[in-house]
Parts: structure tokens; sequence; C-alpha cells
């Protein structure tokens, strides 16, 4: 049986590399219209940002809701002394 988070790691890999791909060819176009080479670096880092943004987003949030509603059951801080 496969590791639960390994289809999560997989998702935020791919979604790092999309951003990249996606926003470099985009600012590949932009230099090639305006003839500059700015664009194309501009446009992977713009990439990575917004994917980055986009990752903490979706799966950043869910970790922070567990910890509240754990300390709203008062779990935190209790250990497990079997």
């Amino acid at each position: 049986m496969r590791a639960l988070g390994l289809s999560t790691g997989w998702n935020v890999f791919s979604y790092m590399i999309s951003g990249l791909v996606a926003y470099g060819a985009i600012g590949w176009g932009i230099g090639r219209a305006v003839h500059a080479a700015w664009p194309f670096p501009a446009g992977m880092v713009l990439g990575l940002a917004v994917s980055v943004g986009f990752v903490i987003y979706r799966y950043g949030r869910q970790g922070s809701l567990e910890s509240l509603t754990a300390d709203k059951k008062g779990w935190k801080g209790m250990t497990d002394d079997r």
C-alpha cells in the first residue's frame, strides 16, 4: 500500500513545475514579441510565486484548521502516556 501523503507530494510538485512552464512560456512569447530577453526569466519567477501561493492556499490551510479544531477540543498539550 502506498503512503497516504505521496499523492499530495506529487500534486505539489506538479503545481510547481506547471507554474514554471506555463508562465515561462508566456514570458518567452512576450520576449519574442518585444525582442527582449528578460520576460522569460521574469515569467518563470512569477509562475513559481503563483504556484507557491496556490500550494499554500490549497494545502497549508488544512493543517492550521486541524490544529485550531484540536485547540478548541482541548487536545493541545495532552500526551499519550499509555
